[in-house]
C-alpha cells in the first residue's frame, strides 16, 4: 500500500508589486508517495520553482506570502510549523538541490566546509565524525579521491562535480524528500546522463521521495513515477508517467509532447518541430475562463466564460479543460 509523504492541497502564493498581487503558483494541489518521484514540468515562468520554494517555506517576506493552502508533510501541515521548527525539517527531512550549483555554493568557503555545515546543524556528531560523514558523502555521489576534493573550492570543479556536490550536501541528513530543481540545467548531455543515473540510484538505494522540476519531458520519461504539468500557475494535467506519454489529454501537454523531436522527424529531415502559437499569460492581467484559451486550437466560446476546474476524467488522470476528450468527439 503506497503511503503519502507530502500533500500540498490549494497552495497558492503571491508576490506584490506595485501594478498589483501576482499569484504565481494558484491553487496548485498534489501529493509524493514514499520512495517515488513526482515530475512537475512546465515552461519557464508557470511557477514551478516557487512551488518548490513555498514546500521549503523560503519565499522571500516580502514581496512574496503564501496566502493560503496546505502543505501536509508526515502528517504535520508546513504552514503552521513555527520558524524553528521548520529550519529543523528543511535540509534535514526535506533537501533541495537548487538550480545552478556555481552560484549556490558559497565560493569562499571548501566544498567539505559546506557540506558539513548542514550536518553539524542537524546531527549530533563530533567534528571527527562531521569530516568522516563528509567524505563518505562525496564517496557516495561518485566523487574521485573524496580525501583531497574536500579541502577543495567551487571554482576547482567542473560543472557536473559541482552538481554532485550539491546533491551530496543535500543527502548528507539523510531526507525524506528530495526536491531536485532543474537539477540537470546547464550540463552537457553526458553529464546530464549521469547526473540523472545517480540520482536515480540514490533513490533507490536511500528509499526517499523527490520532487523533480523540470521543463524537459525527455528527463520526466527516465525518472518520474507521477507527473504534474504546470501552466501560468496552475496545474493542468496530473497522472502517472505512462499515461502522459501514451494519452495526453490537455491541449497544453499534446503541445509540449508535440514539440520533442522524434526519429520521424529526423528521417522525413524536418527543419522545423511544431511549437504552441502565442505567449503565456501576463499573471498580472490573467484572461477570462481558461488560460490556455487563446492558444488552443480546441478553443470554443464556453472556455473563455468560467476557469475549468481540475477534474477526474478516467481513475487517476486530472485535466483541467472541458474539451479533453475532444479527440474522441472528432473521430465521432
Amino acid at each position: 500500500m503506497t503511503q503519502t509523504l507530502l500533500s500540498v492541497e490549494n497552495l497558492r502564493t503571491c508576490f506584490q508589486s506595485e501594478a498589483g498581487d501576482v499569484y504565481a503558483v494558484d491553487d496548485v494541489s498534489f501529493n509524493i508517495n514514499k520512495g517515488e518521484t513526482l515530475g512537475l514540468v512546465g515552461e519557464s515562468g508557470c511557477g514551478k520553482s516557487v512551488t518548490s520554494l513555498s514546500i521549503m517555506r523560503l519565499i522571500p517576506t516580502p514581496p512574496g506570502k503564501i496566502t493560503s493552502g496546505k502543505m501536509i508533510f508526515k502528517g504535520k501541515n508546513l504552514m503552521d510549523l513555527s520558524d524553528e521548527q521548520i529550519r529543523r525539517i528543511r535540509g534535514n527531512e526535506i533537501a533541495m538541490i537548487f538550480q545552478e550549483p556555481m552560484t549556490s555554493l558559497n565560493p569562499v568557503f571548501s566544498i567539505g566546509n559546506q557540506i558539513s555545515e548542514a550536518i553539524q546543524t542537524h546531527q549530533n556528531l563530533s567534528r571527527k565524525q562531521v569530516l568522516e560523514k563528509t567524505i563518505s558523502m562525496l564517496k557516495l555521489v561518485g566523487i574521485p579521491d573524496p580525501e583531497k576534493r574536500v579541502k577543495e573550492y567551487p571554482h576547482q570543479l567542473s560543472g557536473g562535480m559541482r552538481q554532485r556536490v550539491m546533491i551530496a550536501m543535500a543527502l548528507s541528513c539523510d531526507p525524506d524528500l528530495l526536491i531536485a530543481d532543474e537539477p540537470s540545467t546547464a550540463l552537457d548531455v553526458t553529464i546530464q546522463a549521469q547526473i540523472l543515473d545517480l540520482i536515480n540510484d540514490l533513490q533507490q538505494r536511500l528509499n526517499m521521495s523527490i520532487l523533480l522540476i523540470t521543463h524537459d519531458f525527455g528527463v520526466i520519461a527516465e525518472t518520474a513515477d507521477h507527473v504534474a504539468v504546470m501552466y501560468a500557475g496552475k496545474i493542468v494535467e496530473y497522472t502517472d508517467v505512462r499515461t502522459i506519454f501514451r494519452r495526453p489529454l490537455h491541449p497544453y501537454t499534446i503541445g509540449l509532447l508535440e514539440s520533442l523531436p522524434t526519429l520521424k522527424d529526423i528521417n522525413h529531415h524536418r527543419e522545423k518541430l511544431k511549437t504552441i502559437p502565442g505567449i503565456v499569460p501576463d499573471l498580472l492581467h490573467v484572461p477570462p475562463g481558461c488560460r490556455f484559451h487563446d492558444r488552443c486550437e480546441r478553443a470554443t466560446q464556453e472556455c473563455t466564460l468560467a476557469e475549468p476546474t481540475l477534474d477526474e476524467v478516467e481513475p487517476g488522470h486530472w485535466v483541467r479543460c472541458i474539451h479533453w476528450n475532444w479527440e474522441r468527439g472528432r473521430k465521432a
